[in-house]
């Protein structure tokens, strides 16, 4: 849906789709929030969607996996626009400092 034009609806799919793994799922609590906060940033909720990278950074700091980092880079790609906007920066950074 949110490559269709419809981030809201995405962002609620995004959500229920995380709810539904475990904590052991540490790379889907990733993918989902960094999904959810591209969506986010799509309906010009800049705070919010930084918020919710932090989130999937903070779970990312000790995980290796390059589908996590390809679905991060995508959100960067999408946040860099908002380069005026502390926190955007800082989750810019935190990103830019992924391994």
């Amino acid at each position: 849906m949110l490559d269709l034009g419809d981030p809201a609806a995405a962002s609620g799919k995004f959500a229920d789709a995380d709810a539904a793994f475990g904590p052991e799922y540490v790379r889907t609590h990733v993918l989902y929030p960094s999904r959810i906060a591209t969506a986010q940033l799509q309906q010009r909720e800049i705070d919010t969607a930084c918020a919710t990278a932090h989130q999937a950074l903070d779970l990312a700091a000790d995980l290796q996996s390059g589908r996590s980092s390809d679905h991060l880079h995508d959100l960067a790609g999408h946040l860099a626009r908002h380069r005026r906007n502390r926190d955007a920066v800082e989750v810019l950074d935190r990103i830019a400092s992924l391994a």
